[in-house]
């Protein structure tokens, strides 16, 4: 059995993949679990206060008491000096091996990230909960981790995030997305590229949606999600169906749709949605992803790339026409799942490099 000492940084949800992950690990006694708090960290000290920065999704792990792995889920390709000084291992989400590689061949990719929480809540996850809030925050956070049955919020489970190829269904095609507000941000004021990497996200997004209505018809779902931003600019593409974009409803809609469309979410990265149709086994028709996804990944053989509006049609058309190729398209991304993508599985893996 490895000993993985946990240094929490960060409780954010872009992190639970890996909480979960060594969370299932321990509970088939693969590791033993120690958790501490790196009070000392900048990254937990913003967190801790709830500043712009507590969206940094960061977290330390040494295994065996001697090998140091700093994971970094943040979207963007910044790497933190603090955390590459203090590893042996640093894995990045958005990784960029043209530009990593030259700041340290320590820097490998992660993988996908989406949001995902065990079965089962855990004395670890509670225990975060409590060093990394404060308050009505806390007693919220506490109730909500102790909400298995998902009455009083949805989080969504790992059992929840998982189906086998659905072949015989009736063919339909999904896409919901968000458009996001160029000028306003919740936590930072935007710089100028900020300001046109949105722009430039809202129209890839607009246009797409547009062309597929009206290729498809009623074998396409989809829309805006119905934010005041899309109410006031396109209101001809806000989601009509409200209940479609609850999390929970979402996830048990996406079961039936044999294809997904995935654009570029902010800073260039790969957004969540592009991990739940994995974990869906779903056919999946993409934006260009940017970064490295790490290793198995293939295009053409998990998901068909476009650059265009008209390229997504050309590709929903290729799956469309060609039921063994989208067949195989699910399988290869049911396996995928399983190999690389579960959480449990995710995190064996990167122990095993580090170890072995």
């Amino acid at each position: 059995m490895h000993h993985c000492k946990i240094e929490v940084i960060s409780n954010s949800n872009h992190i639970q993949q890996v909480y979960c992950g060594l969370e299932e690990l321990a509970r088939r006694n693969v590791i033993h679990i120690e958790q501490t708090f790196d009070t000392n960290s900048d990254t937990f000290i913003s967190n801790i206060k709830n500043v712009p920065a507590a969206q940094s999704s960061r977290v330390k792990l040494t295994f065996n008491h001697s090998i140091k792995v700093f994971i970094d889920l943040d979207d963007n390709e910044h790497i933190n000096e603090e955390g590459l000084l203090w590893c042996r291992y640093y894995y990045k989400r958005s990784f960029n091996k043209t530009s990593h590689s030259k700041i340290s061949n320590r820097i490998q990719a992660f993988g996908l990230n989406y949001m995902v929480k065990p079965n089962f809540p855990s004395i670890q996850s509670l225990l975060r909960i409590w060093h990394m809030s404060v308050g009505k925050e806390r007693l919220k956070g506490l109730i909500r981790e102790l909400d298995i049955f998902n009455w009083v919020s949805y989080q969504p489970l790992l059992k929840d995030l998982f189906c086998l190829p659905q072949n015989k269904l009736n063919f339909k095609i999904l896409f919901i997305c968000r458009l996001w507000e160029p000028t306003q941000d919740d936590y930072f004021s935007q710089s100028e590229q900020q300001v046109a990497d949105r722009i430039s996200i809202n129209q890839m997004r607009v246009s797409c949606l547009k062309i597929l209505k009206r290729e498809f018809g009623e074998q396409f779902v989809g829309g805006l999600v119905p934010t005041a931003y899309a109410m006031k600019n396109h209101k001809e593409l806000v989601f009509v169906n409200k209940e479609l974009t609850n999390k929970k409803n979402y996830l048990n809609f996406l079961k039936d749709f044999s294809i997904c469309i995935s654009t570029a979410g902010l800073s260039n990265s790969t957004g969540w949605k592009f991990a739940e149709y994995l974990a869906f086994s779903k056919g999946i028709v993409s934006e260009k992803l940017h970064f490295d996804s790490g290793k198995g990944l293939e295009k053409n053989k998990h998901y068909f790339e476009f650059n265009s509006p008209e390229e997504c049609v050309f590709y929903v058309k290729k799956l469309r026409n060609n039921h063994q190729l989208l067949n195989e398209m699910q399988h290869n991304n049911r396996k995928y799942y399983q190999e690389h993508l579960h959480p449990e599985q995710l995190m064996l893996n990167v122990i095993n490099s580090c170890i072995n």
